[in-house]
């Protein structure tokens, strides 16, 4: 389901939907992420509405747009960690506590030094 006319009028604003407040996730271009792991953004032709979540390489992805206006996928833990936090450090990575990659509520997430 989308919802074109639930449009954010800028990046720095936090905006609710269905029920739920959305924060914006400096870095990543029209996405915003709620404290339990939902993502709300721009789908392109189909306006805004929450993000689809798809594997690649073991982890759940998000697709973003770069600063070409190309969608590029990024690390959903990433992007949500990003909004609430700021960036994820050099030599760092974000865990899912509970073990459950499915799991992706803020107070699941983990900072860790070292590589996964």
């Amino acid at each position: 389901m989308h919802h074109q006319d639930v449009e954010p009028l800028c990046s720095d604003q936090t905006i609710v939907f269905d029920g739920e407040e959305f924060h914006p996730s400096p870095g990543f271009e029209d996405i915003w992420v709620s404290r339990s792991g939902r993502v709300y953004g721009n789908n392109g032709s189909s306006g805004f509405g929450i993000k689809k979540i798809y594997r690649q390489a073991g982890k759940r992805h998000v697709k973003v747009m770069n600063e070409n206006g190309r969608e590029t996928p990024r690390v959903l833990t990433v992007v949500i960690w990003t909004a609430f936090n700021g960036p994820v450090p050099k030599k760092y990575h974000i865990i899912h506590a509970d073990g459950d990659p499915t799991n992706h509520a803020l107070d699941n997430l983990e900072l860790r030094k070292g590589w996964t």
